[in-house]
């Protein structure tokens, strides 16, 4: 049973559902993910999941080496943020969070702590 929705926009929704399939293709259709992300944000400011999505293409695209971790590391960070600024429900912006540590920071401290808060 569905309890919780995260925009009432279809549109904006179809828009994240477009970027996760995109990005889990990995290699050159991380970046087509992350624009689907971008857009949904552009209809819905407050969707909190598309936020954690351009967290973890982000970190996905410097993870394949299109572009260095130290030039994504702010944008990935700032919008696993903005998603638990949003909704500290939502398990992916921990999940972004948490991937953003152990990949970009390499904190393992930080990235378990949100890793747990994940699941």
């Amino acid at each position: 049973m569905i309890t919780k929705t995260y925009t009432q926009n279809a549109e904006a929704y179809e828009l994240y559902l477009k970027g996760r399939f995109y990005i889990s293709r990995r290699g050159s259709a991380i970046m087509t993910g992350l624009r689907f992300f971008k857009q949904a944000i552009a209809i819905d400011p407050d969707y909190a999941l598309a936020y954690a999505g351009i967290s973890f293409a982000s970190i996905l695209y410097a993870a394949y080496n299109f572009v260095p971790g130290k030039q994504i590391m702010r944008e990935a960070r700032k919008a696993a943020e903005a998603a638990l600024a949003l909704d500290d429900s939502v398990s992916e912006g921990y999940g972004a969070l948490g991937y953003y540590y152990s990949c970009l920071e390499v904190n393992w401290v930080e990235s378990k702590k949100n890793f747990l808060k994940a699941i």
